[in-house]
């Protein structure tokens, strides 16, 4: 996958077709705009649990998510580090601690 020897691509609605004993060393994910702010917190919530200490979750999402991102990310991970803003879109990481 992308020249990367051990990546694994996972089709999911969230983590339910995901194997719950398997965790990851990054989460990589362009989070549908629609799906709800309640729905985005769960599926961090799951993200957190589902990453190795030293994980990282990436999102990319629309601007107008931007600040709930961050609020969430520092609330569930401790931290948020914008990585890349445009005029539609922003990339934003968080860290497992």
């Amino acid at each position: 996958l992308n020249h990367i020897d051990n990546a694994k691509a996972y089709l999911s609605d969230a983590f339910l077709s995901v194997n719950k004993d398997n965790y990851f060393d990054q989460i990589i994910s362009n989070v549908p705009a629609k799906v709800g702010r309640e729905q985005l917190s769960i599926i961090l919530y799951d993200a957190y649990d589902a990453l190795k200490p030293g994980g990282k979750i990436t999102f990319v999402t629309i601007n107008g998510l931007r600040n709930f991102i961050k609020d969430n990310f520092k609330s569930v991970f401790g931290n948020y580090k914008k990585l890349k803003q445009g005029q539609k879109y922003t990339i934003s990481q968080a860290i497992k601690k």
